[in-house]
């Protein structure tokens, strides 16, 4: 399953047709019990094994894919939003690997977004894409739009143009992550 299908199942869930909703709701339950299955089994290794920072990357990974289904009501999916975003704050603090760190930021950076904290956003970011030359590519998609958001045309503008003086890669690999 990918996000992407959400849009068909609902209209689907919605169609005319009764063997067509039939259909549609046999597969979103699927989905959401593919879904909670992982969800107990990780927790569950979790519980089991405090410290290791894979589970918490495999959760927050998978918390991260629950928000994003485009299946769950709006509530549910703040909760895997939220649940996501601690995990990967504490991948944040707690991780030795730079680019585990580089990954927990970019998804906290859009987990904010997502939850409408765009002023946490632009400060988590901000703080990251100052730290090197040339930014992580993951970073630039969610910090470009914080900065949108928050309406720092004149700093947008600046990045861009840094990030086009530094070649231009970074932010086409970044806005085109399939390549």
């Amino acid at each position: 399953y990918r996000a992407e299908f959400a849009p068909a199942l609902q209209a689907a869930l919605n169609d005319a047709e009764p063997a067509i909703r039939v259909q549609a709701a046999s597969t979103v339950a699927k989905i959401e019990h593919h879904f909670l299955q992982r969800s107990m089994a990780l927790e569950e290794s979790l519980a089991q094994h405090p410290g290791d920072l894979g589970l918490v990357l495999d959760g927050a990974r998978h918390q991260d894919a629950l928000a994003a289904a485009g299946l769950l009501d709006d509530k549910r999916a703040g909760e895997a939003a939220r649940t996501s975003l601690a995990l990967h704050m504490r991948l944040i603090g707690q991780s030795p690997d730079p680019a585990t760190r580089v990954e927990a930021i970019a998804a906290s950076g859009r987990l904010l977004l997502r939850l409408g904290h765009v002023g946490h956003a632009f400060r988590l970011l901000h703080a990251s894409i100052l730290r090197d030359g040339a930014p992580a590519p993951a970073l630039v998609g969610p910090y470009l739009e914080s900065l949108f958001r928050l309406h720092r045309f004149v700093e947008l503008r600046e990045f861009c143009m840094r990030l086009r003086r530094q070649g231009g890669e970074v932010a086409w690999l970044s806005l085109h992550p399939d390549h």
